[in-house]
């Protein structure tokens, strides 16, 4: 207990000072502020389901897979590996083809 005791001491005299008490009034008025701000806030992601549905059933699935492709394609280039590049075409497929499906 006596090795703990300076520190002790220390942090006593610093939580006493007038700057600690005025800094520790300012944050807490900041943190209920924030605090209000965050309980009232609308939901930012509310109607994006449906843009996703869009963009997977419209034209945005022809542009999804010639990304994807063009992805693979790079990625094979770059590592020269078979795996890589069917791996990449696979996960295309089943979010363009299989997650409309469940939508």
């Amino acid at each position: 207990m006596k090795l703990l005791q300076p520190f002790f001491n220390k942090t006593t005299v610093f939580l006493k000072a007038e700057k600690t008490k005025l800094w520790l009034k300012v944050l807490f008025i900041l943190a209920v502020v924030l605090g209000c701000r965050q309980a009232l806030a609308t939901d930012l992601l509310e109607n994006t389901t449906s843009d996703m549905e869009d963009t997977l059933t419209g034209t945005g699935r022809k542009w999804l897979i010639l990304i994807d492709f063009a992805l693979a394609a790079a990625l094979y280039i770059k590592t020269k590996n078979v795996m890589l590049f069917l791996g990449v075409l696979v996960i295309s497929i089943a979010i363009t083809s299989i997650l409309p499906a469940f939508m």
